[in-house]
C-alpha cells in the first residue's frame, strides 16, 4: 500500500518551516505549498527585532534551485529519498516545483514510528545551503470507522537553518525576554527548556556596598516563567511555571538520567554593579539567594487554578543542604547529558560573597531513586569563585578532570585550578611556566578543544581589586595540556558576557557579548579560533563574507542541538540613552548558527 506525506512550507528572511500534514487516504497526494512571511512579527521585544524583513510573498529565495527530502529509520537507514527542481518552467509535479504554487507526491512512505525526516535546499551548484530535521516522524494506520485502515500522519514540522550562516527564530518568547536564565536540551535532543532568568531591569535603582564603598547598580528582577523552544519549528511555547516564591536567575539546570530537569540555586533578584569606571559585575543579596533546587518533569502536566492544563510539572522542591548559591558551575562527571548520573557543583556567590566549597549531585535511576542527593566534598577549591567557568578536560581516570577558571577574589594567586577527584584536593596548574601571569577573568567563556586536550578561555573582565574592574577584554588564553603550555592570543573583538561553541571542523566560534564602559555596546561580529595556528579571525560564512549576529547579546544562553546548530536565546541588548548610559533591552528572540557540516 502506498502512503504519502503532505508538506507545506513557510519562509521568512532566514527561516523555512515545513509541516507534514494528514494525508487522509491512499489517494491523497503530497503537496508542497510555499507561503512567505514578510517580517518577523513574532518578535515584539524591540524595534530591531521586528525590522527583520523577508523574501517576497509566495516565492522561494532565488538561491534555492532544488530540494531533497530524505526519510530514514531510527538507525539511519534511508527509506525514501527524492529530489525536486525549483523552476518557473515546471510542468511535472513529480519532478519539480514552482516557487509560487508547487506540488509534489512522495510515495512509498512506510508505516513506522520515530523516523527522521531531513530536508535540504540546494543551490545551482548542488551545494546544500539550507537544512532542517525532524527526528520523530510517526506514520501509522487507523480505522476510518468502516473497518478500513487509512494512513494517519500527524502534523510534523522541520525548521530550516541556513548552512554556514545565521537563521532568525520563527517567533519569540512570551511575554518577556530573559537574561541570566538557563537552557537545557531535553532527551529528544531537539527541544530546549528555558527556565527563569531576569525579566525586568531597573537602571540606577539600587545601591550596593563592596569593601565599604557604595556602588551604583541596576536591579534585575527574576521570573518564574518556563518556556520550551522547539528546534523543529523554530517556535516557543509556555510551560508550567515555577512557584512564584521560586523566581530565580543566575541559576543552573541539568538534565538528569531519568529525563527530569534539576533547577539549582539562583536568586530572585540580582544587582548589576558599576564601579567608578563603569565596569560591570553581577552579585546578589543573601536574602535573595535560594538554597533549594526544583525537580521538574518536562513531560508532565499541570492543572492551573482556572482548570487550564499546561505542559510541564514541578515535581518537588529539594534542599541543597541549606547552602545558598548562585553564579556557580555544575559539571557532569561520569558521562555527558542525558546519561550523566553524577554532577560536580562548585563555587558561586552566597552568604559571604564568593564561595570555595564543592559538592556532588547524584541521581542513578538504576537504583530506583527518583530524587537526587547532595554530598559535600571534604576538599574545597583553592580560591573562592563566582562567575567562573568549569570545563571537562581529558583524564587518564574514568572520572573526568574539570578545569576551573577565573571568578576568584581580587589579588588571588590561583587564576585557575584543576579538579582531579572527589577525595583529592584540587591542583594549581604550576606545571605551566607562565601560570602566575594568567588573567583572573570573570564573565568570560571557556570551551574544550581537541577532545579535551586543550581549553580556550576568551574575554571577560579582570577584577584587579575589590573596587576596580577592567573593561571587557580582547585577551584569550589557549591552555594545551598535552605539552603544558599556555599561549596568550588577541581576539578580533573585546567582549564579556558572551558564549562559545565548538564547530565540526574543530575550530571554536565566539558568539555575542558586550564591550565598552558600562557594557554599552553589543558585539555582533562572530569570531573563529583555530587551535593549531592559534589565530582568531572573523568567522566567514558560506557566502564568503563575515558573519554578524542580528543583535549583540549579553547574558544569553547558547546550546548545541543534535544537528550541530548553536541556538542563542534571550539575553539583553545595550540601548544607551541620554541620561541613562547603561539601559538594556531584554530580548525574546532566538538566533541559530549552523556551521558547515
Amino acid at each position: 500500500m502506498k502512503k504519502f506525506l503532505f508538506v507545506a512550507m513557510s519562509l521568512m528572511i532566514s527561516t523555512i518551516i515545513l509541516a507534514c500534514g494528514v494525508a487522509g487516504n491512499e489517494e491523497s497526494p503530497l503537496g508542497i505549498r510555499f507561503v512567505m512571511e514578510t517580517d518577523g512579527t513574532g518578535c515584539p521585544a524591540s524595534g530591531l527585532e521586528s525590522e527583520v524583513t523577508g523574501n517576497p510573498k509566495d516565492q522561494l529565495p532565488s538561491s534555492i534551485a532544488s530540494l531533497n527530502f530524505i526519510l530514514s529509520n531510527r538507525n539511519g537507514e534511508k527509506l525514501v529519498t527524492t529530489n525536486i527542481i525549483v523552476t518557473n518552467n515546471c510542468n511535472d509535479d513529480y519532478k519539480c516545483t514552482k516557487p509560487n504554487s508547487p506540488s509534489y507526491q512522495l510515495f512509498n512512505v512506510p508505516t513506522m514510528l520515530n523516523m527522521h525526516l531531513e530536508v535540504q535546499a540546494l543551490d545551482a551548484n548542488s551545494k546544500v545551503i539550507w537544512v532542517g530535521h525532524n527526528y520523530d516522524v510517526d506514520v501509522t494506520l487507523q480505522d476510518d470507522g468502516s473497518g478500513q485502515e487509512v494512513v494517519n500522519i500527524p502534523v510534523i514540522n522541520v525548521f530550516m537553518r541556513r548552512v554556514g550562516n545565521l537563521t532568525f527564530g520563527y517567533d519569540c518568547m512570551e511575554p518577556t525576554g530573559r537574561i541570566f536564565h538557563s537552557a537545557t536540551v531535553l532527551r529528544d535532543q531537539t527541544s530546549i527548556l528555558l527556565i527563569g532568568g531576569g525579566a525586568k531591569i531597573y537602571p540606577d535603582s539600587c545601591t550596593a556596598t563592596e569593601n565599604g564603598n557604595s556602588i551604583g547598580c541596576d536591579k534585575i528582577v527574576a521570573t518564574s516563567l518556563i518556556s520550551l523552544f522547539d528546534t523543529t519549528t523554530g517556535s516557543f511555547a509556555n510551560m508550567a511555571p515555577l512557584p512564584t516564591s521560586s523566581k530565580r536567575a543566575a541559576h543552573k539546570s541539568v538534565l538528569l538520567a531519568n529525563g527530569y530537569v534539576l533547577i539549582l540555586g539562583g536568586a530572585s533578584e540580582l544587582q548589576l554593579l558599576y564601579n567608578r569606571d563603569g565596569r560591570a559585575y553581577v552579585q546578589a543579596e543573601e536574602d535573595d539567594i535560594h538554597s533549594t533546587a526544583i525537580l521538574y518533569n518536562p513531560d508532565g502536566n499541570t492543572q492551573l487554578d482556572d482548570g487550564t492544563i499546561m505542559k510541564g510539572q514541578v515535581v518537588k522542591e529539594i534542599s541543597m543542604l541549606d547552602v545558598k548559591r548562585m553564579a556557580f558551575t555544575i559539571t557532569p562527571l561520569d558521562a555527558n547529558e542525558p546519561y550523566a548520573t553524577k554532577f560536580l557543583m562548585a563555587g558561586g556567590w552566597g552568604k559571604d560573597g564568593r564561595m570555595s566549597d564543592m559538592m556532588t549531585v547524584t541521581l542513578d535511576p538504576s537504583t530506583g531513586s527518583q530524587e537526587p542527593s547532595f554530598t559535600p566534598l571534604v576538599n574545597a577549591m583553592k580560591a573562592p569563585r563566582a562567575w567562573h567557568t568549569a570545563t571537562k578536560i581529558a583524564a587518564a581516570s574514568q572520572t573526568a578532570n574539570v578545569l576551573f577558571y577565573g571568578g576568584a577574589d581580587a589579588g588571588t594567586d590561583a587564576p585557575a585550578e584543576k579538579f582531579v577527584g572527589e577525595s583529592s584536593p584540587t591542583e594549581l596548574l604550576l606545571q605551566f611556566g607562565n601560570f602566575s601571569t594568567w588573567y583572573n577573568f570573570s564573565h568570560h567563556a571557556a570551551i574544550a578543544m581537541d577532545s579535551g586536550q586543550k581549553v580556550l578561555i576568551t574575554g571577560g573582565m579582570v577584577k584587579d581589586n575589590e573596587f576596580s574592574l577592567t573593561q571587557p577584554q580582547a585577551s584569550a588564553l589557549l591552555i594545551d595540556f598535552t605539552i603544558n603550555t599556555a599561549t596568550f592570543v588577541t581576539m578580533y573583538n573585546p567582549r564579556a558576557f558572551h558564549s562559545s561553541m565548538l564547530m565540526p571542523n574543530g575550530q571554536a566560534a565566539i558568539l555575542g557579548g558586550v564591550k565598552g564602559g558600562f557594557t554599552d555596546e553589543g558585539v555582533t561580529t562572530m569570531e573563529a579560533f583555530d587551535a593549531d595556528s592559534a589565530i582568531f579571525g572573523e568567522l566567514i560564512g558560506s557566502t564568503g563574507s563575515g558573519l554578524k549576529l542580528f543583535l549583540g547579546r549579553m547574558g544569553h544562553t547558547t546550546t548545541v542541538t543534535q544537528d550541530g546548530a548553536a541556538v542563542m536565546i534571550g539575553g539583553a541588548y545595550p540601548t544607551p540613552k541620554e541620561g541613562i548610559q547603561r539601559e538594556k533591552t531584554l530580548l525574546q528572540s532566538a538566533e541559530i548558527f549552523l556551521p558547515v557540516q
